[in-house]
């Protein structure tokens, strides 16, 4: 009996630390992630070829488009004086000819410092 009984506590034993698999929260995750991409690709996508197309060259490389929220679209540029020479482009007619190009609601155009990505 005594056998038998530390055999039986030694299964409970084993079952009870039997390590389980991981959940795929993994693909959860991945596909939540697509959304908000597939969500970020409708909402600037037609902005973002309406800015290459409108944008000198020079600034081109040097700036991108960060975010549109809330009718604010905001352009980051790589440093200072390539914001300063955005913010020049769009005073002297970039902002109509983006807004006029453009069929998302645009109310406002900021530019920001956005050194994240550029080389």
């Amino acid at each position: 009996m005594g056998i038998e009984y530390a055999s039986q506590r030694l299964d409970i034993l084993r079952a009870s630390r039997v390590k389980t698999l991981p959940r795929d929260d993994l693909a959860e995750e991945f596909d939540d992630a697509a959304r908000r991409l597939a969500k970020l690709e409708r909402q600037l996508g037609s902005v973002s070829s309406v800015w290459c197309s409108v944008c000198p060259t020079e600034l081109l490389e040097k700036s991108r488009i960060v975010q549109l929220s809330r009718g604010v679209l905001t352009i980051g540029a790589s440093d200072s004086a390539t914001r300063f020479e955005i913010d020049r482009f769009l005073r002297s007619g970039g902002t109509q000819q983006v807004l006029q190009s453009t069929a998302a609601s645009i109310r406002k155009i900021k530019v920001v410092l956005h050194s994240d990505g550029f080389d």
